[in-house]
């Protein structure tokens, strides 16, 4: 991601200390990155997702929480941003059960 949309992004979370995050960070985040989005926590025993931009979006950030899997668990796991162009080749599945489920959501 570059710099510019990541302190677009940061800026949202936090806009000066001590405020608390802007209720709309999804949707900022779709309008800067023309997608959809998903924000989870992740912490331990309060882990899970915290907004989405669309109910399909829900539905994917729960389908990896259900599943203990996917981008957003690699992420966490690998301090590192996680991409995946093509997650219906099989050959190089990173997540054998989210895969499947997540095409059939529509991702």
């Amino acid at each position: 991601m570059n710099a510019e949309r990541t302190r677009r992004i940061s800026s949202h979370f936090a806009p000066e200390a001590g405020t608390p995050p802007n209720p709309s960070l999804c949707e900022t985040c779709v309008e800067i990155l023309d997608g959809g989005a998903g924000i989870s926590i992740m912490s331990g025993h309060n882990s899970g997702p915290a907004c989405s931009s669309s109910e399909r979006v829900r539905q994917l950030e729960d389908l990896q929480f259900s599943l203990g899997e996917g981008p957003c668990h690699d992420a966490y796991a690998t301090d590192a941003t996680i991409t995946e162009p093509d997650i219906a080749n099989t050959t190089n599945s990173r997540w054998p059960s989210c895969n499947p489920l997540a095409i059939e959501l529509g991702a």
